[in-house]
């Protein structure tokens, strides 16, 4: 399943950097960040956390446990209790972490030129047979062109705060070996 491997490439991408990132910055402002009360019963459309007013939905929150905890599916979609709160608690630092360094991004404004926007576009299209496969798949995944653009200028906004924060910052010379 090439195209299902793709997607799942750029959505780890999304998860995997920002999180590193996050981790090596320190806030410009106070954060507000506010998480639905353990065990308190909630809608799927409720957000889990809200984090300076942004909404973190369900759904990522879902989607981030079955990476987080790769054998979720295998235990009925249920997290072993041993391993519950651990599991949880990572999904929603994890997603949190990400809001922040996107936050950030916003703060600092950054932009993705149009080249790199193109070459980016132009890189996962090559993934797929043809762009009626891309179509397809990109609808499957995130329903809209609109809402893959946006997810995709989201993550490639976390890339470039890593690439700032992190790779530009963590040189190793031989020096250091």
């Amino acid at each position: 399943m090439k195209l299902s491997t793709s997607f799942a490439i750029l959505l780890l991408a999304a998860i995997v950097i920002p999180v590193a990132s996050a981790q090596t910055m320190q806030p410009a402002h106070p954060s507000t960040i506010k998480a639905a009360p353990e065990g308190t019963p909630t809608a799927k459309s409720d957000p889990v956390a809200l984090v300076n007013g942004v909404p973190i939905p369900r759904a990522a929150y879902e989607q981030e446990l079955r990476r987080v905890f790769p054998y979720y599916s295998m235990h009925g979609n249920a997290i072993p209790k041993e391993y519950e709160a651990g599991v949880r608690r990572k999904a929603l630092d994890n997603l949190i972490e990400a809001e922040l360094v996107y936050q950030e991004a916003q703060r600092r404004n950054l932009q993705i030129p149009s080249r790199e926007w193109q070459q980016r576009l132009n890189e996962i299209r090559k993934e797929y047979g043809s762009q009626a496969e891309f179509e397809a798949t990109m609808k499957k995944y995130f329903g809209t062109r609109e809402a893959f653009e946006k997810k995709l200028r989201h993550d490639m906004l976390l890339d470039k705060m890593y690439l700032l924060e992190v790779k530009q910052k963590s040189v190793v010379t031989a020096a250091d070996v």
